[in-house]
């Protein structure tokens, strides 16, 4: 009875836990866009303000960031799901603190509040991560294969 129970459980987690992973997926993607382009509209802006070296930094840490995201995309078609999620992390929050300290170092206190409000967004992502690799996880433990990305 546990086993067909717990058979019973996994199916109705598998089509849960995907949706809930391309939800999460497609909120990365969202927020990773924004989080760029608000990086390359500051960056202008210190170019606008004389400040090549703070526009170079931002630039710099944008290309790295599509270039961890370009990695996570291939895990994630790899069947990768951890790996791409790290990824994914690793290059929004190079965008959140590089952002942070170009605001800072600009003194631009109304572009402040905005970095804030991309860096909130990015700490709730990753609250939704946590609860999709636990689902993950534990669909793993139970016998479903998650490798197959869809």
């Amino acid at each position: 009875m546990k086993k067909a129970m717990a058979l019973l459980l996994a199916g109705l987690a598998v089509p849960v836990g995907l949706a809930a992973g391309q939800e999460a997926a497609s909120g990365i993607i969202n927020l990773y866009g924004r989080a760029r382009a608000f990086a390359l509209k500051l960056a202008d802006r210190a170019d606008e303000m004389g400040r090549a070296d703070v526009a170079q930094e931002l630039r710099s840490a944008v290309e790295q960031a599509d270039s961890l995201m370009e990695e996570a995309r291939s895990l994630y078609e790899e069947g990768n799901v951890s790996g791409a999620v790290a990824k994914a992390r690793e290059a929004i929050n190079l965008l959140r603190d590089k952002i942070v300290w170009a605001v800072d170092e600009l003194e631009i206190r109304d572009e402040l509040g905005r970095a804030r409000r991309i860096s909130a967004a990015i700490k709730r992502v990753d609250k939704v991560l946590d609860r999709e690799e636990a689902i993950l996880n534990k669909m793993e433990q139970i016998g479903v294969d998650v490798s197959e990305p869809r």
